[in-house]
């Protein structure tokens, strides 16, 4: 039960990031920008499930198509959190909530503009103007 507590405070706080979906082309380039930046040394697999998952390997399952950018951040944000804190970084709790919120608010700076419109015109107007 604590896990689908987490997950309607992540899409109440990050909802705007599951409209912005992306194809299999796009997702890869995404990946790979939080990648280099937080060093997780993930790799990805795209397969015909419907969620994403990551594995304590690095490994990161995510679906074929219609890929969420808050699903990418959240995966990425499990292999964060389990390099940040260890056996207690695994799972749903405070410290993957802070540590996801490190990775949405890097999404959000260096995303191109396209994207950032997407997600929220305010958040366009600000990016134009240099507040961070």
């Amino acid at each position: 039960m604590a896990r689908l507590k987490f997950y309607q405070n992540e899409y109440k706080v990050y909802r705007d990031f599951w409209q912005v979906r992306y194809n299999q082309k796009d997702a890869i380039k995404i990946c790979n920008k939080l990648n280099r930046h937080f060093k997780t040394g993930a790799s990805f697999r795209f397969s015909n499930n419907t969620i994403g998952e990551a594995y304590w390997n690095g490994l990161i399952d995510l679906p074929k198509k219609n890929i969420a950018l808050a699903m990418i951040c959240h995966e990425v944000g499990h292999l964060l959190s389990r390099k940040k804190y260890g056996l207690s970084g695994r799972g749903h709790n405070k410290r993957l909530a802070k540590t996801n919120k490190t990775i949405f608010k890097y999404a959000i700076k260096y995303l191109p503009i396209n994207t950032l419109l997407n997600i929220n015109k305010q958040l366009l107007i600000e990016h134009k103007k240099g507040i961070h």
